[in-house]
């Protein structure tokens, strides 16, 4: 069984508190929340026009190295 990442709940739990209402994040709002424009947000975090789930973004955050 894989293990999480690091930083993955730490993420979540920004995530969770940035979009408190929300599940599925679009494209712009996660630019907004990674400081990325939305063509960055689009090539490095696979962010279409129907958005990310939280967790989703949140696997690829712990993932990423920035």
């Amino acid at each position: 069984m894989a293990r999480e990442k690091e930083l993955f709940r730490p993420y979540l739990e920004r995530l969770d508190c940035f979009f408190p209402d929300k599940e599925i994040i679009t494209q712009k709002e996660c630019a907004e929340f990674t400081g990325y424009c939305t063509r960055k947000v689009k090539k490095v975090f696979g962010v279409g026009r129907n958005g990310i789930t939280k967790l989703n973004l949140a696997r690829k955050l712990a993932s990423e190295r920035l």
